[in-house]
C-alpha cells in the first residue's frame, strides 16, 4: 500500500464528535499525512477566522466528518462552504466521512454533494483511514493526468459555471414566482424553528417563539425570546411582490435592559448580520454576505446558535435566568 506523505488534510468536524475525530487524526498521521485539527471550540472565536481561512487555503484536501452535530453548527457549515468554494473541475477538495448519517441526510443539507460517495464508519477506524488514503491517491492521480492547457480550460469552465449560476439566481429570484419561492423557504425554516425552540424550552425555561409571520406579508419575521432577557429575530426587508433579489434577511440578537425596579428600559443589540438571497441551479435558497453562506434550512439554526452562545456566556457569569 503506497503511502502519501506530505499531504495536508484539513479535518472539519463538530467538537461533539471529538471521540471519533481524535483517533482518526492519529491514524492519518501514522500513515504520513499532515493534519490541521482543532479539538477545542476555539473555532467560534472571530479572531481565529483568519487562521482557519489560511488552513483551508493551504490544505490539499478536507476531510469532513458529517454528523447530526456537524449539520447544526455554523462553523462546520462555514468550513464546508470554504472547501467547496476551492473545488474546480480539476481539483476535488472534499472527502466526506459519514458518521451515523445517511446519504439522504447529507443530500438534504449538501445537495451539491449528492453524487459523491461518502466513507462509512461502521467498518472500523482502520478502514476509514484506508479509504481516505485511497481517495487522496485517486485525487492526486487525476491532477497529475491533466496538462497545463487542460488546467486552464478547467479554470475557464469554472468561471463560466459561476457566471451562469449567478445569472440563474437572478432569474430565479425575479418575478412573483421568485418571491413566493423565498417566502415558502422562509416558512419552512421558521416552522422548523418552533420545533427546535420547544426542545430548548424542555431543557431550560424561558425559550419561546413570540412571532412567526413568514407567510402573512412581504416583511416576514421570526422573533424568539430566551433566558437572561435575551431575544433574537430574523426580519426580512426589501422583499417586493415581484422581485426577491433586493431582499435582505437581518438577523439580530439583543438583550433587554431594566431599571432597579425590574421595569424594561431599553434593549442592547449584541450582534447583527445582514444576508442576501441566492438560488443556485440546485434550486436551494441560500443566504449570504461577504463572510457567511447559510442554507435556508439552517437560517433559524444560525439565529439559535447565536442565542445559545449568549445564554452560555450569561450562565458562566453566574447570572440567574429570568
Amino acid at each position: 500500500m503506497p503511502e502519501v506523505p506530505k499531504t495536508k488534510l484539513f479535518i472539519s468536524h463538530a467538537t461533539e464528535d471529538n471521540a471519533f475525530a481524535e483517533p482518526l487524526v492519529e491514524g492519518l498521521i501514522a500513515k504520513g499525512f499532515e493534519t490541521w485539527f482543532d479539538k477545542t471550540d476555539l473555532r467560534a472565536s472571530e479572531s481565529l477566522l483568519g487562521i482557519i481561512g489560511a488552513a483551508l487555503n493551504t490544505s490539499d484536501y478536507g476531510v469532513c466528518i458529517f454528523s447530526k452535530n456537524y449539520f447544526l453548527k455554523k462553523w462546520t457549515l462555514g468550513e464546508m462552504d470554504g472547501l467547496y468554494a476551492l473545488e474546480t473541475a480539476t481539483r476535488k477538495m472534499i472527502i466526506p466521512v459519514w458518521l451515523d448519517v445517511s446519504e439522504a441526510d447529507v443530500k438534504r443539507v449538501f445537495p451539491m454533494l449528492a453524487g459523491r460517495r461518502g466513507i462509512p464508519t461502521n467498518n472500523g477506524m482502520d478502514q476509514v483511514v484506508h479509504e481516505i488514503q485511497q481517495a487522496v491517491i485517486l485525487f492526486d492521480r487525476h491532477k497529475r493526468l491533466l496538462s497545463p492547457i487542460e488546467e486552464m480550460k478547467a479554470r475557464i469552465q469554472h468561471v463560466v459555471k459561476v457566471t451562469k449560476e449567478d445569472e440563474y439566481s437572478r432569474r430565479s429570484l425575479s418575478g412573483i414566482e421568485g418571491t413566493q419561492r423565498v417566502l415558502n423557504a422562509l416558512r419552512i425554516a421558521f416552522d422548523s424553528a418552533e420545533a427546535t425552540v420547544k426542545e430548548l424550552g424542555a431543557l431550560q425555561p424561558g425559550w419561546q417563539v413570540k412571532a412567526n409571520v413568514a407567510m402573512t406579508a412581504y416583511a416576514p419575521k421570526l422573533f424568539i425570546v430566551g433566558p437572561y432577557d435575551l431575544s433574537g429575530d430574523i426580519s426580512v426587508v426589501g422583499l417586493a411582490q415581484n422581485d426577491a433579489g433586493t431582499a435582505k434577511a437581518i438577523i439580530t440578537i439583543r438583550r433587554s435592559q431594566h431599571d432597579s425596579f425590574g421595569r424594561y428600559v431599553s434593549s442592547k443589540t449584541l450582534k447583527t448580520t445582514e444576508l442576501s438571497p441566492y438560488i443556485a441551479s440546485d434550486d436551494v435558497v441560500t443566504w449570504f454576505d461577504d463572510k457567511e453562506s447559510i442554507r435556508n434550512s439552517s437560517l433559524h439554526d444560525y439565529l439559535l446558535a447565536g442565542l445559545v452562545n449568549e445564554v452560555s456566556k450569561r450562565g458562566l457569569e453566574g447570572k440567574r435566568p429570568k
